[in-house]
């Protein structure tokens, strides 16, 4: 047995001073046997007036003269070297430790498959040395030796099942993989070595394309933080605006009230005014006509009478009306112009809205295989018609599933994530439908436009339009719609394009599946309108170029 086996062998304790608690430097041993650092032993008693062993407590009369125990200060010297040599932490996953020494761990040199034990350089020595152990197979050192012996017959994983892509045994070459394509595991590994390089490679362009995202995001985040400010200074800055606007028509009409107000009283009091000084002059002539009446000259009679005739020539008062509600027009006046500012308000960030919206416009087209009866597709996909002669489809396997009854048809791609939105021009004498459907919705000719049956549209029939369960009451009416889907806030909005209106939203809903542009057309007209999809310039001069 080698000297470290020795070493390995005795207890790391007993090699250590009891009063530093470190091993030996210089160790010196009492009369009672113990040994201590030579150092400590003459400061523990250089301390104290009595000589005593500081382990057992033994008095000696006279201070003992001590000398080093040079057997000890070799063991010391040894445990130390090999102390340093041991690796500083052994618990870190790539360091694999001797499972034979006791008390200090050393690090492992190789690992037996045949033993499931890991040894240091002296522990090895019987596998270099005995000839059965030396037929041992080993390896370099693995944690969990236990995860590479087959659970089933407790054998070593040394074939490679390519087959179902498992290490296995050779038992289990011989009966679960009997007929399998098998291979040493070191072949296999080889093989696989070279696809690591490919591997690596594509794992550091995955981890690039991360981290660029993870930029992306963090950029976007600051940039939203600005945007959202922004939002937030421009809305005060309407609002307040909006809001003057409103206290200013407020105080205008206080003031035309009370101008009015004024004006009525001056009115009034010259009209009251002047019934006072015709009652002073009726009241003289009813006096004048009271004296006639007892007076016996005929003639005087005569001509006085026909002095006051004139008081059949005065006012009627009573075709003059008297009026207390001086202000039937007033608030709706200011009302209505106030609504006229804010509508023109709203048309300016409608306008906005819109074109915040067009970064995200997709090249819609509509899908034939979906296309149901009397539609045709024409122009690359972007124009919808309804032909009630066109010639039916005549349906493949596929087309059980995805094609529509009546006259509705899809568009070519579904959105499963992100802002998406395009815009078609609608007709005005047809019934159309535009919008977005699940994937999944009904595709049978009396399944109901609602959000129920998979639908997000609005509808025209008629001169009526409408979305689920509301009437839109639109005039003038659409010519060109847009469509806007948030995937992932669950919003689809429409909006009439060319009077910068919004129409009608349908928000917080919860999508889980791919939404695809939906449509419905039908024409009672000898020459229906089409439905038309709207490209950006760049979308055209792309399609040009393909």
């Amino acid at each position: 047995m080698s000297s470290f086996n020795v070493l390995a062998s005795l207890s790391g304790n007993r090699f250590e001073c009891s009063i530093c608690l470190n091993f030996f430097t210089d160790p010196v041993t009492t009369p009672c046997g113990h040994n201590f650092c030579k150092t400590c032993l003459s400061e523990h008693w250089d301390r104290s007036d009595l000589c005593h062993c500081p382990m057992c407590n033994k008095r000696f009369q006279v201070r003992p003269e001590i000398s080093t125990n040079l057997v000890i200060e070799e063991i010391s010297v040894q445990i130390k070297k090999r102390k340093v040599e041991a690796p500083e932490r052994t618990d870190l996953p790539w360091r694999v430790t001797c499972d034979v020494c006791a008390e200090t761990k050393f690090k492992a040199l190789k690992s037996c498959l045949v033993c499931l034990t890991s040894y240091c350089e002296d522990h090895l020595e019987p596998h270099q040395r005995v000839p059965s152990l030396a037929r041992h197979k080993l390896i370099d050192p693995v944690e969990n030796l236990e995860e590479r012996i087959c659970g089933k017959h407790e054998r070593i994983l040394e074939l490679f099942c390519r087959d179902e892509q498992v290490c296995i045994c050779l038992l289990c070459s011989e009966t679960d993989h009997k007929h399998h394509q098998t291979v040493p595991v070191e072949e296999e590994g080889a093989r696989q070595k070279e696809n690591i390089e490919s591997t690596m490679a594509k794992i550091k362009i995955m981890i690039e394309n991360r981290n660029e995202k993870i930029k992306e995001f963090a950029d976007a985040s600051e940039m939203s933080k600005t945007k959202a400010q922004k939002e937030i200074d421009d809305g005060d800055r309407l609002f307040n605006a909006l809001m003057r606007r409103v206290h200013e028509a407020q105080t205008k009409l206080k003031l035309n009230i009370d101008e009015k107000l004024r004006k009525s009283r001056e009115k009034d009091e010259a009209m009251i005014d002047e019934l006072q000084e015709e009652i002073s002059v009726l009241r003289r002539r009813h006096c004048e006509l009271e004296e006639l009446s007892q007076s016996d000259d005929h003639l005087y009679l005569l001509l006085t009478l026909q002095s006051l005739r004139t008081i059949s020539r005065a006012k009627n008062w009573s075709q003059i009306g008297v009026y207390s509600d001086l202000c039937i027009q007033s608030v709706r006046r200011v009302m209505t112009h106030l609504v006229s500012t804010f509508q023109a308000e709203l048309e300016i960030l409608t306008g906005k809205e819109l074109t915040r919206m067009r970064r995200y416009k997709e090249s819609v087209t509509f899908d034939p295989d979906t296309a149901g009866s009397c539609l045709v597709v024409t122009e690359d996909g972007r124009r919808l018609k309804y032909d009630k002669n066109a010639s039916p489809y005549s349906p493949g396997l596929s087309d059980l599933f995805k094609r529509f009854d009546g006259p509705k048809i899809f568009g070519t791609e579904g959105f499963t994530s992100g802002r998406h939105y395009w815009e078609v021009k609608v007709g005005v004498k047809n019934n159309w439908d535009v919008g977005v459907a699940k994937e999944s919705a009904s595709r049978s000719e009396g399944a109901h436009m609602k959000k129920e049956n998979g639908f997000f549209a609005i509808q025209k029939r008629g001169a009526d339009y409408s979305a689920p369960h509301k009437d839109l009451h639109l005039c003038p009416r659409p010519r060109l719609l847009g469509v806007y889907l948030d995937y992932n806030e669950g919003r689809v909005s429409f909006y009439d394009v060319n009077r910068k209106m919004h129409i009608f939203s349908f928000t917080g809903e919860n999508f889980t599946e791919p939404m695809f542009p939906y449509f419905y057309l039908f024409g009672w007209m000898k020459k229906p309108e089409a439905l038309v999809i709207e490209w950006s310039l760049e979308a055209l001069k792309q399609f040009v170029g393909k």
